[in-house]
């Protein structure tokens, strides 16, 4: 055999011996390399987000942290008198409504929109092939989120008219 490679596999053993007397586990045992680290890279810590419940990696939680301050510099903050309006008008809309229909109108209206939002949801969580590529809705509907994001808001809306027919 070569000598060289007999030194490299001696001295992994010495390594994988001091490993297992340091931490009391032999380095085989658990399943990892021996050059791999202990502990997780900072990055890769996950965190309980408070009042949602969603736990997710410091990256993870960072990567939603920029398109929401993408999304809110971008597009709320610039016109946040617009976005107002419109939800106070909506809003009222929607109350109005409600409140002058009757109640076995209310009650289909509710059901209506409550069917509404489980396609929606269930066409999010669909898996479609473009390709030879399989992905989810909400893997097409992100990128086109963030995308409208940084090139304007108009994309979103040539978005929902393309997907709208």
């Amino acid at each position: 055999m070569d000598p060289q490679l007999e030194e490299y596999r001696r001295k992994q053993r010495e390594r994988a011996a001091a490993a297992a007397a340091a931490g009391g586990s032999s380095a085989r045992g658990t399943g990892r390399n021996i050059d791999e680290p202990s502990e997780l890279s900072w990055l890769e810590k996950r965190h309980e987000v408070p009042g949602l419940g969603v736990e997710a990696a410091v990256w993870q939680l960072g990567l939603a942290a920029i398109i929401f301050a993408s999304f809110w510099a971008n597009i709320i903050q610039p016109h946040l008198y617009v976005w107002l309006l419109v939800a106070g008008l909506l809003g009222a809309a929607a109350f109005l409504h409600f409140k002058m229909s009757t109640p076995s109108e209310a009650q289909a209206l509710r059901s209506m929109l409550d069917g509404a939002l489980a396609a929606a949801r269930d066409g999010l969580e669909a898996r479609y092939r473009i390709g030879d590529v399989d992905v989810s809705g909400w893997q097409i509907v992100g990128p086109v989120l963030v995308a409208s994001i940084f090139l304007g808001a108009w994309v979103l809306g040539w978005a929902l008219l393309l997907a709208g027919g």
